[in-house]
């Protein structure tokens, strides 16, 4: 806990000034001139949660994942075919063109 401490202060100041920036609002631009955030440490208790880790080796990379048993939630980076996304993306576009043109043509409009 100890070690892990100044790792959860960081975090936590990240957070206090995200959340700070994030409820001004009508302002063109905030700037934070002074800030004061006192962390001190009380106590901590351990707790085991299932945790599920994955790992595997893809076209020589290595790719990590990791999943909260109780939330489900998952953590991880998956690798990612930029040709596969560029197709999936000309697909749609292709597709919500076609409607698109098909409902001009059909209300009358034409071309």
């Amino acid at each position: 806990d100890k070690e892990l401490f100044p790792r959860i202060k960081e975090k936590t100041n990240h957070y206090i000034d995200e959340y700070i920036r994030n409820t001004i609002t009508g302002y063109s631009s905030v700037s934070i001139t002074e800030r004061n955030y006192d962390a001190k440490q009380k106590n901590a208790t351990y707790t085991l949660l299932p945790v599920w880790m994955l790992s595997y080796n893809y076209k020589g990379k290595d790719y990590l994942f990791a999943m909260n048993g109780q939330t489900g939630k998952v953590v991880g980076k998956p690798p990612i075919c930029k040709k596969k996304v560029g197709l999936w993306w000309a697909t749609f576009s292709l597709l919500i063109f076609i409607l698109a043109y098909v409902g001009v043509m059909l209300s009358g409009g034409g071309l």
